[in-house]
């Protein structure tokens, strides 16, 4: 829960960053990347987590169940969860390079 909330503090920062630049040079292309690439990390990480878990559950059933349930399923849901925000930000700046792909004329990442 905690780094969940440092996640969530570490990107509004972020997002506030990229927006306050693109308010004082009215570029805002930065900040339509951040926004993309944010969203594309926290939908990463939660389908990640979700699949992680259900694996993690399943082999720690197989192990010892119940303690090897939950312990399986804390580890599996926060390695997925890692796993899955950079899997999904990697995708995500792995399109925004295709061909001449830009946005507002700048091309990304």
């Amino acid at each position: 829960m905690v780094a969940t909330v440092a996640a969530v503090a570490v990107d509004a920062y972020n997002l506030d960053q990229a927006y306050q630049y693109g308010a004082a040079t009215g570029d805002y292309t930065g900040f339509t990347y951040e926004v993309g690439a944010t969203a594309a990390s926290w939908a990463g990480a939660l389908a990640g987590a979700k699949v992680g878990a259900s694996i993690g559950a399943t082999v720690g059933t197989f192990i010892a169940p119940g303690a090897g349930t939950v312990i399986g399923g804390v580890v599996g849901g926060v390695a997925g969860g890692i796993i899955g925000s950079n899997l999904a930000t990697g995708a995500y700046n792995s399109i925004l390079s295709w061909g001449e792909f830009s946005v507002g004329g700048r091309k990304w990442p």
